[in-house]
């Protein structure tokens, strides 16, 4: 039997990369110790050219882990559910190699916050068996108010009721008053992918560094043994170079790692019907 794993596994996401070309990204990864890549699919990747990130990926060694889709089109009469670009992504799905399929959530009436779309439901015949997918929440998704934390319960909910995970971006803007341990309580432990941004200001009192250290120590508190996915941080004049790129992303994953160092054994999570007073 396979011994659980005690800590997170880190990857290089793609979505802070779009300088750089797909056969660069496995070398980039290698030279920051990464455990893979985090590939971006739904929004503005120019030059990511999947053909060649295959084989490159393939000649290194170096894992796709996950992939994230935009949310499903409307069902196709010959069954095609994804534009062009996405289905060369599925190409790498299809391949075995990726661990978690991420398909953004639409963005529903607070009414079916937690309905899970008919087509995403069908994409399981598409997926490998031993390939998960996940319904992402961006950064964009995120709210402060109550009615957003029932939302993310009724969320988590459907995803163990249907077998899916849960995917989370905290790179982009969030919402100020948005309650980050509230919010990652009611997700775990369906949350399998969580990417992020480390701040440039770990001790900064608010902004997006603030709220990205504090999701951070909260993952750490409530035992997170999935994936994080490093945005690097690198002045806009670094996007194209890889060793900039490299070394950023290497002491992202150093000081992440260093944090989660002292945490020993994975916490055991209750479903939320049996802690009712957290709603």
């Amino acid at each position: 039997m396979r011994t659980p794993a005690l800590f997170p596994s880190f990857t290089l996401s793609t979505s802070g990369s779009s300088m750089i070309t797909g056969p660069a990204l496995p070398a980039i990864a290698l030279m920051s110790g990464l455990d893979g890549l985090d590939v971006d699919l739904s929004h503005g990747l120019t030059r990511l050219r999947l053909e060649y990130l295959s084989a490159r990926t393939a000649a290194t060694g170096v894992a796709v882990r996950s992939v994230w889709l935009p949310p499903p089109l409307p069902p196709h009469p010959k069954g095609r559910w994804f534009g062009r670009r996405e289905q060369q992504g599925w190409a790498l799905v299809q391949a075995g190699s990726v661990d978690t399929v991420v398909v953004e959530r639409m963005n529903p009436t607070p009414a079916r916050a937690g309905m899970v779309p008919l087509d995403l439901v069908n994409l399981r015949r598409l997926v490998p068996s031993k390939t998960q997918i996940a319904i992402g929440l961006r950064s964009r998704d995120l709210e402060g108010t109550r009615d957003h934390l029932f939302a993310l319960a009724a969320l988590r909910r459907y995803a163990e009721e249907w077998d899916f995970q849960l995917a989370l971006d905290v790179s982009g803007r969030i919402d100020p008053a948005w309650e980050v341990e509230a919010a990652l309580m009611r997700l775990l432990p369906r949350l399998a992918l969580v990417r992020l941004r480390w701040p440039l200001c770990p001790h900064a009192q608010h902004g997006p560094d603030c709220t990205t250290a504090r999701t951070v120590a909260t993952l750490k508190d409530l035992r997170f043994t999935g994936n994080i996915a490093i945005v690097p941080s690198v002045g806009m004049w670094q996007r194209w170079w890889g060793p900039a790129i490299a070394e950023a992303t290497r002491v992202s994953a150093g000081a992440l790692r260093e944090r989660f160092a002292t945490v020993q054994h994975p916490m055991e999570f209750k479903s939320f019907r049996e802690r009712p007073n957290l709603l």
